[in-house]
């Protein structure tokens, strides 16, 4: 038997249960081995044709690093927000709305958006529930950094809150990034699709890093 033949089974019974506790779909449920890793999965597999990604000046380092490869080798460029503590939630929400609205006024568009549940400095947390909310009003992909949830904040609420994208850990040990992975962005069904690995070869499922990943969003 192959190892994809007896791994899948085992992948599926894990995506099922975690999905309950954080009140999912099974098939948005996937395993990563660390946020960078869900980071790039993400940036390094969507098309991006002059759009703009935001992020705040707090964003982690090796996630940030990521959005400078892919802005150096796609069309993508990026806009920081700049956030300066202490300052109030609602402050934080009107700084990304006002540059968000400045990028369009320039004739531009925001396709994605980077941000944290909490940040790695200065640790507070962020308000990621509003910013899901304005990234909706304005039409733009949402991709949260949950490194540091665990323990801080209850997910139960995530379905409802509904980001398209949020990695997160499991026991500081494993990780999961929440996707889209059965359909496609504008809900229609999504054939499965291969992901080249950082080594050249390419896997449905699983990488050699144990990266699992059922497809990739385009």
């Amino acid at each position: 038997m192959s190892f994809e033949i007896a791994f899948l089974p085992l992948l599926e019974e894990a995506r099922a249960t975690v999905a309950p506790l954080l009140r999912v779909p099974t098939n948005e449920v996937v395993f990563v081995p660390n946020a960078t890793t869900a980071v790039n999965t993400v940036l390094r597999n969507l098309v991006f044709e002059g759009d703009v990604i935001a992020h705040f000046s707090t964003a982690y380092g090796a996630c940030e690093k990521t959005i400078d490869y892919v802005c150096e080798t796609t069309p993508l460029q990026s806009t920081s927000v700049m956030l300066e503590y202490p300052m109030e939630d609602a402050e934080v929400v009107q700084r990304f709305i006002e540059r968000v609205r400045d990028v369009y006024q320039s004739g531009r568009k925001v396709k994605i958006a980077m941000f944290d549940t909490v940040l790695t400095f200065p640790g507070v947390r962020m308000p990621w529930e509003a910013l899901v909310k304005a990234c909706k009003t304005w039409g733009i992909l949402s991709l949260i950094d949950g490194a540091h949830v665990l323990g801080h904040i209850d997910l139960s609420h995530l379905g409802e809150v509904g980001p398209d994208f949020l990695h997160k850990q499991l026991l500081q040990v494993s990780h999961l990034m929440l996707h889209p992975t059965a359909e496609s962005l504008d809900g229609t069904p999504k054939a499965p699709q291969y992901l080249t690995l950082p080594d050249g070869s390419t896997s449905l499922v699983a990488a050699r890093s144990s990266t699992f990943l059922p497809g990739t969003t385009t």
